[in-house]
């Protein structure tokens, strides 16, 4: 893990497995992407196994 000052803010950089150790330990997280060239933020069901990052969504979901 590695912390940079970002002004008032904290930036920290993880390595691969301590994104996936910590993605493991949840259910439930936030998938950012870019609708209709505005950001959007949803919630996500998503499981780790055998490293890969499965996320659980339908289309209608981004509506």
């Amino acid at each position: 893990m590695n912390s940079a000052p970002t002004g008032s803010a904290r930036r920290i950089t993880l390595s691969r497995a301590e994104c996936m150790e910590a993605l493991a330990g949840v259910t439930v997280g936030r998938v950012a992407f870019s609708q209709h060239a505005l950001p959007a933020i949803r919630p996500a069901n998503h499981l780790v196994a055998d490293g890969w990052l499965v996320i659980r969504t339908r289309q209608e979901a981004s509506r």
